[in-house]
């Protein structure tokens, strides 16, 4: 092959045949550096003159140029004709050099690793090829990186390589978006290019500034956890507190990697090379938690069975539906209920981190999520903003938010029905599964739901007033308290079909994946105006619940399952053992009761196995079944097991109403 007479001419465009000679035979060394062209150099002279001459005359260069335009060179000229051979024209060019880095990009809450791809050819004069470009799928703001790299360069004094810059972002297929290859692209840049040299194979993430400093990224954590151990993450100092949680926190979920935060371009370089400090410990006392633990028990006045009725579904993982008037406490109960909750572990702190830190909800580099989440969803919402969604790759929602936490929904029936469908498979399964065209997004979910709902359309149905003295009675009143009629009417103006119509807005199967259902009536004067110091506090709660919770974790040792709400359909029987008198009362309650199908059955089981739990009782007795009943709503069985007589605290045999000893082991029957 020799070279084509372009590339010669536009070496040296002189008309002078010892020049074109001398510049003939350094490109042609070039290609063929085993021939000896001094031995022909005359031989030569007479082609190169023959070609000038071809490139001279205006007829004899159209078609040159048009056989070059179809890929083809010429090779030698021979009169009036011209012998091609089917190559591209090859220029002058310097040698390529090519730089791999490693980053990452998030896709919803995880970091999926980039591979960045460097082929760098400097500029050899000026007529050589000169540009930026990027492949691999990348969006639009990893387009316009080029413009924050350029001006970074030039503020932290690194000089724009001349040259052509070519960038893949491996694997090619995978949708890029964010800012987080700004700095992995700038120090693969200057590495190509031989401004530095890398001390050794590293992950890098930053957005840059103009003036060379960089911003802190979201989901920082994320990459953490997803570099190799004994890796080296190079990461701007906004993320200091995320990456040090993970690199010295105890247990699961710590990361043996050397992470490197920096201020800007110039502090990133000089880790790059080996010159920088790992990041030091960070001390507790720095990280500031997210958002507020909540409410308190104490401070809420009242309404002592949803108090307890809150404690059963905190000990066992319970969905809870509050139904009263408004201005009652509906709200603040809720937001009490993550007080009570067990204390989050280390894995369970830096897995609500990524989460929160994906999806932006941290206003400062210094928080981390350090108690259960509670979030409360307004009822105008769209169904994307609950469940996840958005253009592109899907993005958490706030059923995500709430993991390990409590998820509030204030005014329930006025929730679309699309919403309670989206909502059955993800509190049945705890994940929530959202296919886009970018790819489906699995995003954890396992929450308490709290619902919250008026008794009826003017909110009053279930409140009375006593018709002698015109005192407010709850519906749990059967006398006045003030002057004992038993007289008493109904504030409630609905009918019976419109609080019907009003309550059946929700979605049946939806209200099926609520366990515990409980009125919250109005507070009377004392309650409202009596001292608040005497109710329990959130924290000897929480030890109880934390009790509850260890018999838990010992029965569902070696499965998949950590609370009792959890249990699998096919497995309650397996584990919520009653006693064979409650055995025996609660399959004549499902004869005489047409409240009870296997849904609800296993949910009362279920709901009684905690309560068993919270009395430290290994198995379910009668009177758990009558107290989860109650909790659950279903009166009737209440009612019926109530009339059905108690269980002898010796052998388990049920007394009847009305006995004093119990007539299988004659044991004094104690009220």
């Amino acid at each position: 092959m020799q070279p084509d007479y372009y590339e010669i001419l536009q070496v040296t465009p002189s008309a002078d045949l010892e020049v074109i000679q001398a510049a003939y035979k350094r490109l042609a060394f070039k290609y063929h550096p085993d021939r000896n062209f001094e031995a022909d150099a005359q031989k030569k002279i007479r082609e190169l003159n023959e070609a000038f001459e071809v490139l001279s005359d205006p007829q004899r260069r159209i078609r040159y140029d048009a056989e070059r335009k179809k890929g083809k060179m010429i090779c030698r000229p021979s009169g009036t004709e011209i012998a091609a051979v089917d190559t591209q024209p090859i220029r002058a060019q310097a040698m390529t050099s090519r730089m791999i880095l490693h980053s990452a990009v998030l896709r919803g809450i995880v970091a999926v690793k980039v591979e960045i791809q460097i082929a760098f050819t400097p500029a050899v004069d000026e007529d050589s090829e000169q540009g930026f470009v990027i492949v691999g799928l990348q969006k639009r703001e990893i387009d316009e990186g080029r413009v924050r790299l350029q001006q970074a360069f030039a503020a932290s004094g690194f000089r724009w390589p001349d040259g052509l810059i070519v960038v893949n972002l491996a694997p090619a297929d995978l949708s890029k978006g964010g800012t987080t290859l700004d700095l992995p692209l700038a120090l693969s840049i200057l590495a190509a290019s031989g401004s530095i040299r890398p001390a050794a194979q590293c992950y890098a993430i930053g957005e840059l500034n103009f003036d060379g400093s960089l911003r802190r990224c979201l989901g920082a954590i994320s990459v953490g956890r997803m570099v190799p151990d004994q890796s080296v993450l190079i990461a701007p100092v906004g993320n200091r507190f995320e990456l040090g949680l993970l690199h010295q926190i105890t247990g699961p979920g710590r990361k043996q990697f050397s992470p490197f935060v920096v201020r800007n371009l110039s502090e990133a370089v000089a880790a790059f090379e080996g010159r920088e400090q790992p990041l030091p410990k960070i001390s507790n006392s720095e990280l500031k938690p997210a958002f507020n633990a909540g409410k308190n028990f104490r401070d809420i006045r009242g309404q002592e069975l949803a108090k307890k009725a809150l404690e059963v579904a905190a000990a066992g993982g319970h969905n809870v539906l509050l139904i009263g008037p408004p201005g009652e406490g509906k709200t603040m109960l809720a937001a009490a209920l993550p007080t009570i909750l067990p204390r989050l572990s280390a894995s369970e702190i830096i897995e609500l981190t990524q989460i929160y830190s994906a999806k932006g909800e941290l206003t400062s580099e210094d928080q981390v999520v350090l108690h259960r989440p509670f979030r409360k969803v307004h009822v105008g919402a769209s169904v994307e903003a609950i469940i996840g969604g958005g253009s592109g790759f899907a993005k958490p929602g706030e059923i995500t938010l709430a993991h390990r936490g409590v998820l509030f929904m204030d005014e329930l029936p006025k929730f679309s029905t699309r919403l309670f469908d989206e909502m059955l498979t993800p509190l049945q399964d705890g994940m929530v599964h959202i296919p886009r065209k970018d790819g489906v997004a699995h995003y954890p979910c396992q929450i308490m739901l709290v619902g919250a709902m008026n008794p009826c359309p003017c909110t009053l149905d279930g409140e009375f007033l006593c018709d002698r003295c015109r005192c407010k009675m709850s519906i749990a009143q059967n006398a006045c308290p003030e002057c004992g009629s038993t007289q008493k009417t109904s504030r409630c103006k609905c009918t019976r079909k419109q609080i019907q119509a009003y309550r059946t807005e929700i979605n049946p199967a939806f209200l099926d994946r609520i366990d515990l259902t409980v009125r919250v009536g109005s507070l009377t004067v004392e309650e409202q105006f009596g001292p608040v110091t005497q109710n329990e506090d959130s924290e000897a709660i929480r030890k109880r619940v934390e009790a509850a919770r260890a018999m838990q974790t010992k029965r569902f040792k070696d499965t998949r399952i950590h609370v009792n709400a959890r249990i699998p359909g096919g497995e309650v029987d397996k584990y919520c053992k009653t006693t064979p008198a409650a055995f025996a009362a609660l399959k004549e309650a499902a004869r005489r009761v047409t409240q009870i199908n296997m849904r609800r059955r296993d949910k009362l089981l279920m709901v009684a196995r905690t309560v068993a739990d919270l009395n430290n009782s290994p198995t379910i007795s009668k009177k758990h079944i009558v107290t989860a009943a109650d909790l659950c709503g279903h009166d009737k069985v209440r009612e019926f097991l109530s009339a059905q007589g108690e269980e002898c605290s010796s052998c388990g045999n049920v007394i009847r109403i009305g006995d004093k000893y119990c007539g299988h082991c004659g044991n004094l029957w104690k009220r």
